[in-house]
């Protein structure tokens, strides 16, 4: 992500934009498959405080092995964070976009918004492709996302 582009400022704001989105009293999951130590500490810790090391695992599996669409909301904003600035290495842009769709996201209060970060990020691939690495997986994911517009 370049600084100063309208992506890095839709990323500043993802917390106030998903500020309604509830906390998550409950985080389900396969117990081979997820810590109950590590769900915990999610619910426990300020979303903004999250570390790519605490979130990684449960952005990796949500809607798989874990989780929910209602609780991929509330940690929706923090992934976001953590993957558009390079934090957060795995899981990839491609794989977000995917689990965003898989949750439904269209219908979530917070859709105007994430279809206005989505639009920014193409934008911004295209002008540091070096930064952002596999631009065709990025443009598949940004199409798995939001299929109405690919």
């Amino acid at each position: 992500m370049t600084d100063g582009t309208a992506l890095q400022h839709l990323v500043t704001g993802l917390p106030e934009a998903f500020s309604t989105a509830p906390r998550p009293s409950r985080i389900d999951a396969c117990p081979r498959c997820a810590s109950r130590a590590g769900l915990d500490r999610l619910l426990r810790t300020p979303r903004a405080q999250l570390t790519p090391e605490e979130l990684g695992p449960y952005a990796a599996s949500v809607l798989n092995t874990v989780g929910s669409p209602a609780d991929l909301r509330y940690f929706a904003p923090r992934i976001l964070q953590l993957v558009l600035t390079g934090e957060l290495a795995w899981p990839d842009v491609p794989l977000v976009c995917r689990k965003l769709a898989q949750a439904g996201w269209q219908d979530w209060p917070e859709a105007p918004y994430l279809r206005r970060l989505l639009d920014a990020l193409w934008p911004d691939v295209l002008h540091d492709a070096r930064q952002c690495g596999d631009t065709e997986a990025v443009l598949s994911g940004l199409g798995a996302a939001d299929p109405d517009r690919a």
